[in-house]
């Protein structure tokens, strides 16, 4: 078994492996290499492959691919590689260690929305939808203002202020509405949102406020992943890919999705979408996404009521 572990413009992702032949690129249509390196635009499908025997790891680029160097020098035949090594794969940065074995995969959790149904559709299909970029959703917001980072000035300010105001806002469904009217204003892909928060009642969860007011439902199976996964992500629709019907006649082409997390409990689900483009966010917007999502969280949490316990409930709401 093989870890690896990739780092893009700042972001990290974890991949792990036990197979002869390793294929190293980014999901594009129906190919999905075992390690994918989605963030960068540079990497093609199969761009590279790892050949694993019992004491070796051979690395080598696929044919006309000439972007592969290990450290820092530009291979183009099979190259023993150590967990010493540094690979680059474009713009990414890859390094590779054994492990004994793979985390357990996390399982898809159910979670009851209470009082509004309605605005949630079902997605028979839902947990087949494939995701195209994915962070770690527990990153501080902190992180965002690294000075050696290039960053949308836009975005620094919109969430430098943040935290005040949403500490001035009275309850839960104006700092929810603050929270989304800067992100649609601040995201230039962003058509519409919602914030999902822990129900007042049994631990459930309720759409507290979505902009534009009254906006057509949102995918169920994306809010559960959400809410079942510490990351934050982008989903788009891909040539080839599974759509199921309930997004297609709601004309969903591509959102961002991730939970809100505050001492370490999930305390609800942010999402925004776009009706029309599939590329309609980068990896830049899912970055200040999750930021701003992390930001946000605790001013949540100390408007939640104190007295009920938070549990992840199972089994489905209505319909």
């Amino acid at each position: 078994m093989l870890k690896f572990v990739t780092r893009f413009k700042g972001m990290e992702a974890e991949y792990f492996a036990d197979k002869s032949e390793i294929v190293i690129g980014r999901r594009m249509g129906r190919v999905t290499p075992d390690v994918c390196l989605n963030m960068d635009v540079r990497v093609q499908a199969e761009h590279a492959r790892l050949r694993v025997t019992s004491t070796e790891w051979w690395l080598e680029p696929m044919p006309g691919r000439g972007d592969v160097y290990v450290n820092e020098e530009r291979i183009d035949h099979p190259m023993l590689i150590t967990p010493h090594c540094l690979v680059r794969i474009a713009g990414t940065e890859l390094r590779v260690t054994a492990a004994e074995e793979a985390p357990e995969k996390i399982e898809w959790k159910n979670v009851n929305v209470a009082r509004q149904p309605v605005n949630m559709i079902v997605d028979p299909l839902g947990e087949q939808l494939m995701i195209h970029t994915a962070i770690k959703a527990e990153q501080k917001a902190s992180d965002y203002f690294d000075t050696e980072v290039e960053r949308d000035p836009e975005m620094v300010a919109a969430l430098g202020t943040l935290p005040m105001k949403l500490t001035e806002a009275p309850n839960t469904q104006i700092a929810s509405l603050l929270v989304l009217n800067r992100l649609i204003n601040t995201v230039k892909g962003a058509d519409r949102g919602a914030v999902m928060l822990k129900a007042t009642e049994d631990g459930q969860f309720e759409i507290t406020a979505t902009v534009p007011k009254g906006s057509r439902p949102y995918s169920r199976a994306l809010t559960q992943r959400a809410f079942s996964e510490h990351y934050g992500f982008i989903w788009k629709v891909l040539e080839d890919d599974l759509v199921t019907e309930s997004i297609f006649h709601q004309s969903i082409a591509s959102g961002m999705y991730t939970s809100l997390i505050a001492d370490g409990e999930i305390i609800g689900a942010l999402c925004v979408d776009n009706q029309h483009d599939p590329d309609a966010f980068s990896d830049e917007d899912l970055h200040f996404f999750v930021s701003l999502a992390q930001a946000a969280a605790p001013a949540f949490a100390a408007k939640l009521p104190k007295a009920l316990p938070f549990h992840m409930q199972s089994g489905r709401s209505g319909e």
